[in-house]
């Protein structure tokens, strides 16, 4: 289907379970009749029609859609006790890394997959953040089913955050830890970044009311680039709605997206800052159609990728890469 452009306005904003038995019934029902439905499709030379992960009825009742498309909201309340869990991968394609150290600079090529996991537990105005392992996993050309990992060492891992809300200011609580004194050093000033970009509150930019088609598409440029890059981002990047689906039963608006995007000294969740310059060739992200809020992401790109930590050069990386994010979302 052809693209249509919407000239749409994005506004600011102002910050604001299910019984386990029962799921994985309904997970083996879901697998059964997935199984019936391709033995079906085999018989009869039929394919097999698609499934879509199920939507949570109580979220499907807040969604706002009509043959007209559907709205992506805003006017709904935020919730403010959240459980998250942020799995986030970076795949290197050819990629290159130069790192500077006291015995001069070096370089590597990358191979492999570097994992990182966050959780965040948000009770009103208290946030605390706790850091996962870092995992590389190299290919293992002797036996491929028994890749090489390495845990990548990190003085913070397993070490948790305290914020707390103080009016609009959320402020790190240093604490008795080295380490979490050093990580509240670092992540002074940005905290609120930091909560927005790992989904524990809303994002500052969205959508406008008007209603969104799929094949729409909707360009995004200076100011509006906070719908899903760092406020101080530039580019130009081009969101085309492709479907309506679940990401773990909360109904999202999947885009395709490409373009071109930079932003310089952005700040990361664990208390390093990079400098990006990429061009996303393909991709898909998963943006709620409940709330600001992106659930889930698929890039391909074209990366520079400065990082550094506590102010020096820590290492710049460049070549191709695949991106994702898997965000476990739950509104308690």
């Amino acid at each position: 289907m052809k693209a249509h452009l919407l000239p749409i306005a994005l506004l600011c904003l102002t910050a604001t379970a299910c019984d386990k038995v029962k799921e994985l019934a309904g997970q083996a029902r879901a697998t059964t009749e997935e199984k019936v439905q391709q033995v079906s499709a085999q018989a009869t030379g039929k394919p097999a029609p698609q499934t879509t992960p199920p939507v949570d009825p109580k979220l499907q009742a807040l969604v706002d859609q009509t043959p007209e498309g559907v709205v992506f909201r805003k006017d709904l309340p935020f919730p403010s006790h959240l459980e998250i869990t942020n799995i986030e991968k970076i795949t290197y394609r050819n990629a290159l890394t130069f790192r500077s150290s006291e015995l001069g600079r070096e370089s590597q090529r990358m191979e492999g997959t570097l994992s990182s996991e966050s959780t965040i537990k948000r009770n009103g105005g208290e946030a605390i953040i706790t850091l996962g392992k870092k995992i590389l996993t190299k290919p293992n050309p002797e036996k491929p089913e028994e890749p090489f990992t390495e845990v990548i060492q990190d003085g913070k891992a397993g070490k948790s955050l305290r914020l707390t809300l103080h009016a609009t200011t959320w402020l790190p609580d240093a604490g008795a830890d080295f380490h979490g004194r050093v990580w509240a050093e670092e992540v002074k000033g940005h905290t609120s970044e930091i909560l927005i970009d790992s989904g524990a509150i809303p994002r500052t930019l969205w959508f406008s009311k008007k209603r969104l088609k799929i094949g729409d598409a909707v360009p995004l440029s200076a100011s509006h680039l906070p719908v899903l890059f760092d406020s101080q981002g530039k580019g130009n990047v081009t969101l085309t709605l492709q479907s309506i689906e679940a990401v773990n039963g909360h109904p999202c608006g999947v885009f395709s997206v490409t373009g071109d995007y930079s932003c310089k000294n952005s700040q990361h969740v664990d208390g390093s800052r990079s400098d990006t310059e990429m061009t996303i060739q393909s991709g898909k992200v998963w943006l709620s159609v409940l709330h600001p809020l992106i659930l889930k992401k698929e890039l391909e790109v074209i990366i520079t990728l400065t990082q550094s930590s506590n102010g020096g050069l820590s290492s710049r990386t460049q070549g191709g890469m695949a991106l994702s994010l898997e965000r476990i979302w739950k509104a308690e």
